[in-house]
């Protein structure tokens, strides 16, 4: 017999559910809903334990419904904000992440002022941003931003690449950088990384970002090549693939592995380096493999 100071509700096939109303505090209410399914009894009460008959069959024990993935606790969508000039790239970015699993749009924006205003007022996770906007001084925008509040990361985007935006946005503390005309894959993955805190570069961008840091070093290249060659084989693989730039979704596919996985190979390969992050490791590889 259950007693009153922890109360069970007993479902019994012939009858309808007996609940105490001795034991409820005043004015409480208890929303369940029963459901007879097969020969077995399903109650969801948000709140109350549940207890099954003693020794009654497994068929007709009370089962309880997990709450709903979307409803547990720290599985809030990571929010995105987008700043894009043309409304209507702005719309079809949208689609594109809310349509992502694990994210939501919160707001846009359509220049630096505008942008300003929505990362005070929303305070995004991730913030997309077109750094070529023109008559904007976008990268200025993005480094003030990620001074007063270095929580939001942001991925830049430009339709066209130059060498003096990639390194003044690298240096503005962009976690990413992909061109306007990326596939949706792609910039939702890159969203994705950057709330995991990865880095994420566009092949021609991170190719940019090599020729201009990466000059030959005969010493230098032969330390690289000695910290590659201390890698697993398939650890070297995943290095070669982030190397030219591919998101861990990308590697995954291209190595039939798990996320996961990739990620786990990432994280030991920039411990064995002594890399603090993604774009050192390309920088490593690449230094390895010059011919020189």
């Amino acid at each position: 017999m259950p007693s009153e100071q922890d109360p069970a509700i007993v479902i019994r096939r012939d009858r309808t559910p007996d609940i105490s109303s001795d034991v409820r505090p005043a004015g409480s209410r208890m929303r369940g809903r029963v459901e007879d399914m097969a020969g077995s009894a399903l109650i969801t009460a948000p709140g109350r334990s549940v207890r099954p008959m003693a020794g009654a069959p497994v068929s007709s024990q009370v089962k309880v419904r997990p709450q709903a993935p979307a409803e547990r606790p720290g599985s809030e969508p990571a929010t995105v904000g987008i700043v894009v000039k043309e409304a209507l790239t702005r719309a079809g970015m949208r689609s594109i992440l809310d349509a992502g699993a694990g994210m939501t749009v919160i707001g846009d924006a359509y220049d630096a002022h505008s942008m300003i205003d929505l990362v005070l007022r929303s305070r995004p996770n991730v913030l997309v941003v077109d750094v070529s906007i023109p008559d904007s001084d976008m990268v200025s925008a993005v480094a003030m931003l990620r001074r007063k509040i270095p929580q939001t990361r942001v991925v830049a985007l430009a339709a066209v690449v130059t060498d003096e935006l990639v390194f003044r946005a690298l240096s503005a503390g962009v976690t990413g950088f992909l061109l306007k005309d990326c596939d949706p894959a792609e910039l939702a993955g890159s969203v994705r990384a950057a709330v995991a805190g990865d880095a994420v570069l566009t092949p021609c961008v991170a190719r940019r970002l090599i020729n201009r840091f990466a000059g030959f070093d005969v010493e230098r290249a032969k330390k690289s090549r000695a910290l590659v060659d201390s890698l697993t084989e398939r650890e070297r693989e995943v290095l070669a693939h982030l190397a030219g730039g591919l998101a861990n979704l990308k590697i995954a596919r291209e190595l039939y592995m798990s996320e996961g996985a990739v990620k786990a190979h990432i994280s030991r390969l920039l411990t064995k380096m002594g890399c603090s992050n993604r774009v050192e490791a390309a920088i490593v590889f690449h230094h390895a493999a010059s011919p020189h």
